[in-house]
């Protein structure tokens, strides 16, 4: 999910490589959409070296489905390793692959992960709330 046209060459080469496998490019959905496909998901995997403000991460954890992520930027702000999902050093696939195997093994785990995300949905920040304390932030760093 999301707009092709914010990097149009990585949508095509995309499109490109997903080819023949079991996946679907939906393109920029309206949020009600977005909700339903995350919420009907049984994880969330999320091998990204880059999250400044995990959009997709925060939309899991909203719609209670745990997730298996790289320690990418603000993962660890989001997540809470072993709690809602797994957290894995980056770029560790071996590591990354195990706990997904687990994850799909274990039904009980993804309930008792789906839960933890169930009750730290409440604590997370609005779009607003985190935008004005990410300014607030760059405000502190640059003054003398």
């Amino acid at each position: 999910m999301g707009s092709p046209d914010v990097d149009a060459r990585y949508a095509a080469r995309l499109a490109e490589e997903v080819q023949g496998l079991p996946v679907t490019l939906c393109g920029q959905l309206p949020p009600e959409s977005v909700r339903r496909i995350v919420q009907s998901a049984d994880l969330l995997l999320m091998p990204s070296y880059l999250e400044n403000h995990p959009l997709v991460l925060l939309e899991a954890v909203a719609g209670s489905v745990p997730v298996v992520a790289y320690a990418a930027g603000a993962v660890g702000a989001v997540l809470t390793d072993g709690q809602e999902g797994f957290i894995t050093a980056m770029g560790d696939v071996v590591a990354l692959a195990r706990r997904i195997e687990l994850l799909i093994a274990d039904e009980q785990l993804r309930y008792g992960f789906a839960q933890a995300c169930w009750r730290r949905q409440g604590s997370l920040r609005t779009w607003r709330a985190a935008a004005d304390h990410a300014r607030d932030a760059l405000e502190l760093a640059v003054r003398p």
